[in-house]
């Protein structure tokens, strides 16, 4: 079953988006990250698991990306909202952080050392009006993120009470595994006609 699970997020130019990358790197944005550790090793629901604040002049979505396998889904489903309502009321531990701003800002410069990499951050700077500095001021931003940076940002741009949630695969073995997690007035099954 491929599951979607999300939420709408921010404008690319907002104040908060360099933050909100890193908090997405750690939550879902790397191999490493809680979700993919929670659906993938701790749970063997799937081979990944991945998550993004997709990027739009306007608000773009934040969404959780996976396939698991179709008895899975309503457990992945639940452990995917836990995990976002764990990083809303959890500090992130400081160790956790480094690592995930080490990430970063180790694979930064691979993002800029082919023609086609540069061309794709000039073009990230056109389309969204960004100021030519940055990628030199990202560097200094994910380097100062602070553990309670990330417990605002979450509290802030993270809101799992409001995510849909939609699987595509065999309604008939989807429908009561989700209908334990859904609202019950939100609840709108698509069968095929």
């Amino acid at each position: 079953t491929e599951l979607r699970i999300g939420h709408l997020g921010v404008p690319r130019r907002h104040p908060d988006r360099v933050g909100l990358g890193v908090l997405n790197a750690l939550l879902g944005g790397k191999f490493t990250s809680r979700i993919n550790l929670n659906l993938r090793e701790r749970h063997g629901f799937t081979y990944g698991a991945s998550s993004r604040f997709v990027d739009r002049k306007a608000r773009g979505p934040f969404v959780v990306s996976t396939a698991v396998s179709t008895a899975a889904t309503g457990r992945a489903a639940a452990e995917v909202l836990g995990e976002l309502r764990r990083i809303r009321a959890e500090a992130v531990p400081a160790a956790e952080l480094d690592e995930t701003r080490n990430y970063l800002l180790g694979v930064f410069p691979y993002s800029l050392q082919t023609i086609e990499g540069l061309s794709a951050r000039l073009d990230e700077i056109a389309l969204y009006g960004l100021p030519l500095d940055t990628p030199a001021r990202y560097l200094a931003e994910v380097a100062a993120i602070r553990p309670e940076d990330l417990s605002r940002l979450a509290q802030a741009h993270l809101r799992p009470e409001e995510a849909l949630v939609v699987a595509v695969g065999p309604a008939a073995e989807l429908m009561d595994q989700l209908r334990e997690i859904a609202e019950p007035l939100l609840w709108r099954p698509h069968l095929p006609a």
